[in-house]
């Protein structure tokens, strides 16, 4: 077994310390409680739209609306702070149960592509998103009729987000500013096809991606 849990976000090499704490000596209070909250939760709507990109996203602001009357109502506390580390800035969300001081953890590293406080801002906003599906263990899709078709199998009774389409996500947000170089380049190096963009990736590269953009990207805007 690892005694770090090792993550890549660009071309810095993150680990999770081994002596931070994923839960409380016992979780019985703050497992029954969020057990309870996912039984109600519902399917939350892509409310967010990205025109450049084309792509639906859910929120931050949408999750909160949904989910923290239901934390209230379940006696429990969420909060997302963020801890320097060894030169990376990590966003640590942290549940609580009231009444039996019982919590969980989860981590998210920072490390946008790009320099200045709105690059930060944007991987600050999508690493809280992140934080809170991971923990909630909440799925996202455009429910358009509130739930009343959940018991019924069609396309609006599910959320049409694949993991292809998480991972086509994130390497948006990667490449930003990006794009016309990273898909030359691709095209040039037959990973697609003429007319199309990185966006056509099949998922097995994506994730490769994913692991290591800033590689891609230096290779793509040196003309490698």
């Amino acid at each position: 077994m690892k005694e770090e849990q090792e993550t890549r976000e660009g071309s810095v090499e993150v680990a999770i310390p081994n002596d931070w704490p994923l839960h409380s000596d016992s979780i019985a209070g703050v497992a029954g409680a969020l057990s309870k909250l996912q039984g109600e939760l519902p399917l939350i709507k892509q409310t967010g739209y990205n025109p450049h990109f084309k792509n639906k996203f859910c929120e931050v602001r949408e999750i909160v609306r949904v989910t923290y009357p239901l934390l209230a109502k379940n006696g429990l506390a969420l909060t997302q702070l963020t801890k320097p580390h060894k030169g990376t800035l990590w966003l640590v969300t942290v549940l609580m149960h009231e009444k039996t001081d019982t919590w969980l953890k989860g981590y998210w590293p920072m490390v946008p592509e790009r320099k200045g406080q709105q690059a930060l801002g944007s991987e600050h906003t999508y690493a809280r998103r992140r934080g809170l599906e991971g923990i909630l263990g909440i799925g996202t899709g455009d429910n358009e009729d509130d739930g009343e078709a959940a018991e019924v199998d069609t396309p609006k009774s599910k959320s049409n987000f694949t993991a292809a389409d998480s991972l086509i996500q994130r390497l948006e947000e990667l490449v930003g500013d990006h794009e016309e170089s990273v898909n030359n380049f691709l095209i040039n190096n037959n990973v697609i096809k003429q007319k199309q963009t990185f966006r056509d990736v099949d998922e097995k590269t994506a994730a490769e991606i994913v692991k290591r953009p800033s590689d891609l990207i230096a290779k793509a805007t040196n003309g490698s």
